[in-house]
């Protein structure tokens, strides 16, 4: 679950494949993300809780949004990402990436599953 073999640290954690603001990297994605966040946080959800439940990437990649506070629902399924694949960080700054960053954090969640995929 660590595809492009990032470093490891001595926590047994490492650092996202793609950076905070590599969004831009994939312009036909952050379009999208800029116009339908939380459209592509439900396809993230749904991706990552495939890939948990079957081992294999979701045939559509696609669901419905979940209706909830999208700050905190973001924060849950960031922190279940990271866990999956073994990355930084904490519950904290979840949070705050998700309120103030939501396009390019969903970005960076989206291209870490596809590496998986």
């Amino acid at each position: 679950r660590n595809v492009l073999k990032k470093s490891v640290g001595g926590d047994g954690e490492r650092e996202w494949s793609f950076g905070m603001f590599d969004c831009f990297g994939a312009c036909r994605a952050c379009l999208f993300l800029m116009l339908c966040p939380l459209l592509q946080f439900g396809r993230n959800a749904s991706r990552l809780k495939y890939l948990d439940r079957r081992g294999l990437p979701h045939p559509e990649g696609r669901s419905c949004v979940r209706r909830s506070s999208a700050c905190i629902v973001h924060t849950e399924h960031r922190g279940e990402l990271r866990e999956r694949y073994n990355i930084g960080g904490s519950g904290a700054s979840e949070f705050c990436t998700g309120c103030f960053y939501m396009p390019c954090a969903l970005a960076q969640e989206s291209r870490e599953l596809a590496l998986e995929e």
